[in-house]
């Protein structure tokens, strides 16, 4: 698998896909596509968009050690001291324009939790 280094961070490039029309979410690993395509690469790719949409690994595992994908909703859980607080709003995963939001804002010793995902 390959790798890329976004602002210090190592970050595998890693993908699930969702498929519109039988609306299940579908590791990559189990996502062949028929071999015969004389299309370029970009090509294929946008006509695969009309029925699938690709969702891209963050990097970060939540607390309980699920992988955080891209339009995934999370729930903060802040760290103060000893004890832990839950706070009740749920944040959107998404990239903003040079860093991944929410958690670009909050301090990292703040745990998140997968709670679901906006395809859901």
């Amino acid at each position: 698998m390959r790798s890329i280094k976004i602002q210090g961070i190592m970050k595998k490039l890693k993908f699930r896909v969702l498929d519109k029309t039988e609306k299940v979410m579908i590791s990559a690993d189990d996502f062949y596509l028929d071999s015969g395509f004389e299309s370029p690469l970009w090509k294929i790719l946008e006509n695969l968009q009309k029925d699938f949409v690709f969702i891209q690994f963050t990097g970060l595992l939540d607390v309980n050690g699920v992988e955080i994908y891209e339009g995934d909703l999370v729930k903060r859980i802040v760290v103060n001291g000893l004890n832990k607080e839950t706070i009740e709003r749920t944040f959107k995963v998404e990239w903003g324009k040079t860093e991944l939001l929410p958690f670009n804002k909050f301090s990292s010793d703040d745990l998140w939790e997968v709670v679901g995902n906006v395809y859901e």
